[in-house]
């Protein structure tokens, strides 16, 4: 049932106005069986009047099908009236607009913003440009639509520029006209102050001021009222919970592109043929809805592939959005650039330099590139501001210091701008001096005691450093080119540690330039290149005449050449040339004594001392200079060369004292596993491996032999792969698996690795009776044709292959 009180006017004993009828009428559509409607008009003549109890519950307003305005509706309760019923068969009040594309991924987010209207009244939704924002506000407004009696109302701020603008935008999305004499914001409040309902304001960023005021004051007066808001900042409103929108995930950016293409193109179809070029182009865009929908668009006249060949230009290429969005949202550009005008003259001379920057960086690292007069404090201010306005991103923080990152595309922004101004040259430069100059002071902190806090430093630079690099090698001028050399050759000495490969690919790319620098550069550069070239790539020739090259003028105290001298001894002996390796060795030990040179040199020389004699069975030599190396690591207080020298003292026992090499072995990777460089892990797991297994502990050297095969084969080291498929012989053998142990014969023995063997001679000689054991077991035939598989295998299917028999005894055994 529905009522409506209205006033009726017959003419010839007929109504002339219909409209008091048609509005009961509509009321009654909207009521389900058993259910008593009334509008407002009848619920203000029966209030108070009502008896037999009777009650009157109020149920918000609602848009009635063929009205203009919506009605506020009111049911009868009674004890012999059903108390619930369905939502009425109407269009609640409300503009939420109707979205004409699907609504893709953010379902925790949903949840999320959802969750924080119930605890905080005011909500915002911060985040760069084109991250979704508005969609994400529209979505939770769709479908929270049912839990406010009074309604969901939308309001774009976008052309808002002052508080009167603001005030009017909202007074005439809730048709809240004022009461004569009565403010705009004082009608805004009255209308707001009996109803339930979730106000969304969206595009709050450039009348931050004028939207706090009008929020604090419906939040101080209207108990029912909570406000979602969407800005590129904070309000830093009274109560505000601030909820920063993120980019999407790659695989809901790769369905987004789908989407998007799809609706432009109807044959488009993700598949083999481009799937890696949507990845790429969601990747690059850095996970931005707007921008992976205009790339999308593209597809109508591009095939995927070429957009993505296209992001370079992407400011060009991404352009045309729908006509129906707003200027600011049909090109990449203009999205930007919204923010970028909301930025002081000072945010935006700061966000444009921080273009030069790869990866993270730190506050001092901003100081020096873009020389702040004002110091520090400046630049922390700075970057809080752009931070708080969605142009930064905060990364980590590293130590006590905190650090951001750029987006992709608005570092791109910002390259554009420092291009046009003709300042990119001496920006980048800037940016090549400081990172000469972190380089040196890290190479030398990095083989002392304080490695350990000096190391994450590194990795979180690495990205600025071959930035810096590849810029200086790049420019036109031979001082720029000196920069690159200098960061290499200060950072080369720590390639022994370096497992990541950063500083590797730094010396590689200077090598060329390192030939014509000065004595020590070339020294240290070409000399970690050559360790670099026989560690991780396996190449003997290569890496002996980049050793060459790097003592071709002598050496001196301050660059002793150990690098190179380690890379020949290394090379030298792998080959069985061991007269060549030991007259290496006494060269560099005499040139050493003549001139004197650092612990750690002495240090990283003796472990070639215990590689060349363990290899020709001089097993007492080895373990004097592995006992040697140990006490030099212990004064020099480094805990990647120490974990070295304790790697040492295990594969120099591991035959004959099997106890104390464990306890060895323990120690070294105790101190990786503290912070130290893993270039030992590789080597000490499979000897602990080797020891747990001899041991019965076959759970603990399975657990060692699959993370020393997969950390070697990950790190891309050929030597420790070897070193893990050596030991692994014995760990297979003692776990009795025979055909297993064959075909890694086959992998060590006569494969593409065969060169690299480190095992000390003794061991070698146990292997080879090992084997001549398990022919007897399983057959010339059976043995051969293992041999033969092994030797076929690549270092991915010997990998492959060891892991796989590695997890079937995990299957198989408690």
């Amino acid at each position: 049932m529905g009522l409506h009180t209205g006033e009726a006017h017959v003419r010839r004993g007929d109504y002339v106005d219909h409209a008091p009828i048609n509005r009961c009428a509509r009321v009654k559509a909207a009521a389900h069986g058993g259910q008593v409607l009334l509008t407002k008009a009848t619920h203000d003549l029966v209030e108070g009047r009502l008896g037999g109890g009777f009650g009157l519950m109020r149920l918000g307003e609602f848009r009635l099908r063929d009205l203009s305005e919506p009605e506020l509706i009111y049911q009868l309760t009674h004890a012999d009236l059903p108390p619930d019923f369905p939502p009425l068969n109407t269009i609640r009040a409300g503009n939420i607009p109707l979205q004409v594309t699907s609504f893709v991924g953010r379902s925790g987010e949903l949840r999320a913003v959802a969750q924080a209207l119930t605890t905080s009244r005011l909500v915002t939704l911060t985040g760069v440009a084109g991250v979704g924002k508005t969609r994400l506000s529209i979505e939770v407004g769709r479908r929270a639509a049912g839990e406010y009696p009074d309604g969901c109302w939308f309001c774009d701020l976008t052309p808002a520029r002052d508080e009167n603008a603001v005030l009017r935008i909202i007074a005439a999305v809730l048709g809240a006209a004022p009461r004569p004499g009565l403010s705009i914001a004082t009608g805004i409040t009255e209308y707001c102050q009996a109803r339930q309902m979730l106000l969304v304001l969206d595009n709050c960023e450039q009348v931050l001021d004028p939207v706090v005021q009008i929020t604090g004051t419906l939040l101080r007066e209207c108990p029912g009222v909570r406000i979602l808001a969407t800005s590129r900042e904070a309000l830093d409103a009274e109560g505000e919970q601030i909820f920063t929108v993120g980019a999407l995930p790659l695989d809901d950016s790769v369905r987004l592109f789908a989407d998007r293409a799809t609706a432009v193109q109807r044959a488009f179809r993700l598949d083999s043929a481009n799937a890696q070029a949507a990845a790429e182009i969601t990747r690059r865009l850095d996970g931005i809805p707007l921008a992976v929908e205009l790339a999308a668009a593209r597809t109508a006249a591009l095939p995927a592939t070429q957009v993505a060949a296209l992001l370079n230009e992407r400011f060009q290429l991404l352009t045309g959005g729908p006509r129906t969005s707003s200027a600011r949202h049909q090109t990449l550009r203009a999205a930007i650039e919204w923010s970028y005008d909301l930025l002081t003259g000072q945010e935006q001379r700061i966000f444009d330099s921080l273009a030069v920057f790869a990866g993270s960086f730190g506050p001092d690292a901003v100081a020096a590139v873009t020389g702040a007069e004002a110091g520090a404090w400046s630049v922390l201010d700075t970057l809080a501001g752009l931070v708080a306005k969605s142009m930064l991103i905060p990364d980590q923080i590293l130590g006590a210091e905190a650090r951001y990152r750029l987006l992709e595309t608005l570092r791109e922004y910002g390259l554009e701008h420092l291009r046009q101004r003709g300042e990119l040259d001496a920006v980048q430069r800037c940016h090549a001096h400081y990172y000469a100059a972190f380089a040196q002071q890290a190479g030398t902190a990095l083989v002392g005691p304080e490695e350990l806090s000096w190391r994450p430093r590194l990795r979180a630079e690495q990205d600025n450093l071959h930035a810096a690099v590849r810029w200086a090698l790049g420019s036109d001028s031979p001082d720029d080119g000196a920069s690159a050399v200098a960061i290499a050759a200060s950072l080369a000495p720590y390639t022994l540690f370096d497992t990541a490969g950063g500083i590797a690919s730094l010396v590689a790319r200077t090598a060329e330039r390192a030939q014509t620098s000065s004595l020590g550069e070339r020294i240290d550069i070409l000399g970690a290149a050559a360790f670099d070239a026989f560690q991780n790539r396996g190449d003997v020739q290569l890496a002996e005449r980049l050793a060459h090259d790097a003592l071709r003028d002598g050496v001196n105290r301050d660059h002793p050449g150990t690098d190179a001298y380690s890379a020949l001894i290394m090379s030298q002996a792998f080959t069985g040339r061991h007269a060549e390796a030991r007259a290496t060795l006494r060269e560099w030990t005499q040139s050493a004594d003549r001139t004197g040179v650092s612990d750690f040199d002495r240090a990283v020389m003796l472990g070639n001392s215990v590689a060349s004699s363990a290899l020709t069975g001089d097993m007492e030599d080895a373990r004097e200079s592995a006992d040697r190396a140990l006490e030099l690591a212990r004064r020099i207080g480094n805990p990647s060369e120490l974990a070295g020298a304790f790697w040492m003292g295990s594969l120099t026992r591991a035959r004959d004292d099997p106890d104390e090499a464990l306890a060895f072995a323990e120690q070294s990777i105790a101190l990786t596993r503290a912070g130290a460089s893993g270039a030992t892990l590789g080597h000490v797991l499979p000897i602990r491996a080797q020891l747990r297994a001899q041991n019965g502990d076959t759970s603990g050297a399975v657990r060692d032999l699959r993370e020393a095969l997969t950390y070697s084969h990950d790190k891309g080291d050929k030597v420790m792969l070897m070193v893990a498929f050596d030991r692994g012989i014995k760990v297979f053998d003692a776990l009795g698996l025979t055909e297993v142990v064959a075909t890694l014969a086959g992998v060590v023995l006569r494969g593409p690795l065969a060169v690299l063997s480190i095992l000390p001679s003794a061991e070698r000689d146990d292997r080879a009776a090992l084997l001549t054991r398990v022919q007897a077991v399983i057959g010339r035939s059976g043995y051969d044709q293992a041999m033969k598989r092994g030797a076929a295998m690549n270092d991915d299917e010997a990998v492959t292959y060891a892991l796989d028999q590695l997890d079937a005894i995990g299957d198989s055994r408690p």
